[in-house]
């Protein structure tokens, strides 16, 4: 919901911020934290909060959030068209997906950013095809950014 609809996934994240309130669930409000980032994609104070919540995990030691949260950090850098931190964004990815556990995740950001996949890599079967798929999360992007920027 939060790719999708940013409006409508703020009234889903704010009943799971109150719902998580009083729990002691630290992964189950991380993930809330992650909606919320893409939810805010595109804006240029999300950087600072892509990071802190990079050092909780860490913390926590929850690493196999870590390939979730730069997913949502690369469509924020998508949405912003910042290539460069693409880039770090997508080497944290390549790290933390080299034993093929959400290897696909570089894939999905390499679409939505337009770029080719690595040569290295070797893609996942999509049920619709890769250029659909590409397609879909390539538009979540371009939607965003209209939706920040409708005069673009």
């Amino acid at each position: 919901m939060a790719f999708h609809d940013p409006h409508q996934a703020a009234d889903e994240i704010d009943l799971a911020h109150q719902l998580l309130a009083s729990l002691d669930l630290r992964a189950t409000t991380i993930n809330a934290a992650i909606a919320t980032l893409i939810r805010d994609a595109g804006d240029p104070a999300l950087d600072t909060r892509i990071q802190a919540l990079r050092t909780e995990l860490d913390a926590a030691g929850l690493i196999s959030m870590a390939p979730t949260l730069e997913l949502a950090a690369a469509f924020h850098q998508a949405v912003l068209d910042d290539h460069d931190a693409l880039a770090a964004t997508l080497a944290r990815l390549h790290e933390q997906t080299r034993k093929g556990d959400y290897a696909y995740y570089i894939d999905i950001v390499s679409f939505m950013a337009g770029l080719p996949l690595p040569a290295d890599h070797a893609p996942p079967r999509w049920l619709d095809g890769e250029q659909t798929t590409r397609a879909r999360w390539r538009a979540l992007v371009t939607t965003r950014q209209h939706h920040r920027h409708p005069h673009r």
